[in-house]
């Protein structure tokens, strides 16, 4: 892997500029640019216009791709510097020359500029050299960075701070903070990222080379883009366009205009989205930049497919596929795949679509590209129906929400370390406190020891008094802070269980309106279809299979339809708990051979939508158990309602089980039940004998339940 952030900024670099100010320039931009690509791509960190308006992806975390002019092999490194690193001293001038030895071996050799660093580290600390001792962790941390150790370079960057902020040295300390902050861009934590960036970009301010400021505002403006605000992003990636063409930087140029495309496509600005990547497109070709030939093309075909433009969008897709083939890197196969798939699909070539579609699967799924796999499946599923492979697309649909939900995980857990990481710094904060108490205490007894007696009478009083009274705000503030924690614990799982129900509720809409929309529009066309074919050849009206068929078809779209109100009920949302609760009730007692009697005390209200949510679902979910597992006959389902105090209650007369089963590794659902109520300080009792099963779940009411 190359220097990571070094591809855009060394293709074309006709301003001449001192040899010091170019390595800066290099390190900075080349390493702390828009993104780094080898960091990225697990992450797949795309930016795509928000849903509604496009379905343009613009693949921006793939412009890296250009091997730099420079590029040097091991061998052209080491003879580079064989005549400086023949005679090394103990002395700062032979550490300086190390350090840049290790700077362009990084690339080539990894590991052997690693096991140099240790030696530039060890000779620093000898000499008490600080721009040896914090160069030295900056370039491990680099390397670090680049393979994805991310936590260990954290560290690394973090001790360098100290000594480049002795030395005053800002163009470092900039570097330092962008690379630090690229780590946290990396594992989705977008606010400290943005502290970084903006951290780096004020020290750069400070100095004459503003040159190293573009990276910095691209970087500030992707942030933004992550966020959906595309004007602040575009008054960022302005700026770091100026200094580009200040200093006749082409690629670097391209590179902005690219990213302000982004930010026109998702304000809605078609005119400006298609001036700026012409542009791009041209001046890209013009200088012979791959990447931004390629990318601008992918992302012109796109638009014009949103718009059924499709055979230009085509002509697009087949030059950048050349382009694609060229760089000889497998994701930009994948994705110029799946815009054929998408033209094709538009056309209603669903064969012509299939095979493209299947081509960039096969490309994705070594590289474990999920985005472009979620999409492709995605696509596949629609075309594997319109071509009558029913089996075909239920698998390609199983393995969209595979991905789907993959996705959605990586989403959730960034959103939980993100938690973790701020309940970890209270308790830092909290840490430190208790030192800094038993220090002021410990200097406090040490002052008092040569004091006279009289006087060491009186303060020893003043002492065990202050000591009272500090013991008691001590304590007080313990009892504080431990109740602030149990409330942020509370709150930390609230939102965990917030974000799993609407990543879970979004997935059900969309499932319900595939069903409905899609699944059961096409089984009454098909139905609609049988009819017409009845009258036109009257004769199959007197055929049995044909009647059969009919109303097997009439079965299958009403069971469709239910399907998709079931996993979407508008009830809930419109008039509240009690009536979607009623109502499910109703259509289970006349669906099923199974009594069921709704029950409601109290005055119904209305909770907070995520908590009605949970609690319908739960309910759906133990009628289901009762449906397919007790035998019962009848079942009671009961919701009451109390000032302070909501209870539900499901109680059958089946055959039961053995609610000490559930601890043992009984059923999942209900094992799970207590912990999925425990967030909104819900509880659960299970009683069952073999004349039935009762379930009753209480909740407290509190701000975490009732509605605003």
């Amino acid at each position: 892997m190359n220097k990571a952030f070094q591809r855009p900024y060394q293709v074309v670099q006709t301003a001449k500029m001192p040899k010091a100010d170019e390595r800066q320039a290099v390190e900075l931009a080349g390493r702390s640019g828009f993104f780094n690509l080898h960091a990225m791509r697990p992450f797949h960190l795309l930016i795509a216009v928000r849903p509604g308006c496009c379905s343009l992806v613009l693949l921006l975390a793939c412009i890296i791709t250009l091997p730099p002019a420079n590029a040097q092999t091991p061998q052209a490194v080491h003879d580079k510097y064989r005549a400086q690193t023949a005679d090394i001293r103990n002395d700062t001038a032979s550490i300086n020359h190390l350090l840049a030895y290790c700077y362009d071996l990084m690339d080539v050799e990894g590991d052997s500029s690693l096991r140099l660093l240790e030696r530039t580290y060890e000779m620093s600390t000898g000499l008490d050299y600080p721009y040896g001792i914090a160069r030295s962790h900056l370039l491990k941390g680099m390397i670090l960075s680049d393979r994805g150790l991310y936590d260990s370079a954290k560290i690394l960057f973090t001790r360098a701070i100290p000594y480049f902020e002795k030395l005053h040295n800002d163009i470092e300390l900039g570097k330092v903070y962008n690379n630090m902050a690229n780590l946290y861009n990396f594992q989705g934590l977008l606010q400290e990222a943005m502290d970084g960036y903006l951290k780096a970009a004020s020290l750069l301010e400070k100095t004459s080379t503003r040159h190293l400021l573009a990276p910095v505002y691209c970087n500030i403006g992707t942030i933004f883009q992550k966020l959906d605000q595309p004007a602040k992003s575009l008054q960022y990636i302005d700026k770091a366009e100026a200094i580009a063409r200040q200093n006749k930087d082409t690629v670097r140029v391209v590179i902005a205009l690219i990213a302000k495309a982004v930010s026109y496509k998702t304000l809605g600005r078609r005119p400006a989205f298609l001036e700026t990547t012409q542009a791009a497109m041209h001046l890209s070709d013009r200088k012979e930049y791959l990447v931004g030939r390629y990318l601008t093309r992918l992302n012109l075909s796109d638009d014009l497919c949103n718009f059924n433009q499709y055979d230009p969008a085509l002509n697009y897709l087949r030059v950048a596929e050349s382009l694609a083939i060229r760089s000889g890197d497998p994701y930009y196969l994948s994705g110029i795949y799946l815009g054929f798939a998408k033209a094709y699909k538009g056309l209603k070539q669903y064969a012509r679509a299939k095979e493209y579609l299947l081509k960039s699967v096969a490309i994705a799924t070594p590289i474990h590209q999920k985005q472009n796999l979620q999409r492709a499946y995605d696509y596949l599923t629609i075309v594997y129906t319109s071509l009558g492979m029913k089996a075909a697309s239920l698998d390609a649909f199983q393995k969209y929400q595979l991905y789907s939900d993959s996705l959605r995980n990586e989403e959730v857990t960034n959103q939980v370390n993100t938690l973790e990481t701020r309940f970890r710094t209270l308790q830092k904060d909290k840490a430190i406190g208790e030192q800094q108490l038993a220090i002021a205490q410990r200097d406090l007894a040490l002052k008092q020891k040569d004091t006279w007696t009289l006087i060491w009478a009186c303060i020893t009083l003043v002492v065990l008094i202050t000591g009272a009274v500090g013991w008691f705000y001590y304590r007080q503030q313990r009892l504080l802070q431990q109740q602030k924690l149990l409330t942020l614990q509370r709150e930390y799982d609230l939102r965990v269980m917030q974000a799993m129900m609407e990543g879970e509720e979004r997935e059900r809409g969309r499932i319900a309106r595939y069903l409905h929309d899609g699944v059961a529009s096409a089984v009454s066309a098909a139905r609609l279809k049988m009819d017409a074919l009845g009258i036109q050849q009257g004769h199959l009206s007197a055929l049995a299979p044909y009647r059969e068929s009919l109303g097997l078809l009439k079965d299958a779209t009403a069971s469709i339809r239910e399907a998709a109100h079931n996993l979407q009920p508008v009830i809930l949302q419109d008039k509240g708990l009690r009536d979607a609760v009623q109502a499910y009730c109703d259509k289970i007692g006349r669906n099923h051979q199974l009594s069921v009697s709704f029950q409601s005390h109290g005055q119904p209200e209305r909770f907070k939508y995520h908590f009605e949510l949970l609690t319908f679902h739960t309910i759906q979910e133990l009628l289901n158990n009762v449906i397919k597992h007790a035998n019962a006959s009848a079942v009671i389902v009961q919701l009451s309602f109390f000032r302070d105090m909501f209870s539900i209650t499901v109680e059958d007369n089946g055959k039961g089980f053995d609610p000490a089963s559930l601890q043992a590794g009984g059923s999942l659902g209900l094992r799970g039940l207590s912990q999925r109520m425990e967030p909104f300080g819900g509880t659960v009792h299970i009683d069952s004998s073999s004349e039935g099963s009762s379930i009753r779940i209480e909740f407290l009411l509190s701000e975490f339940v009732l509605a605003a």
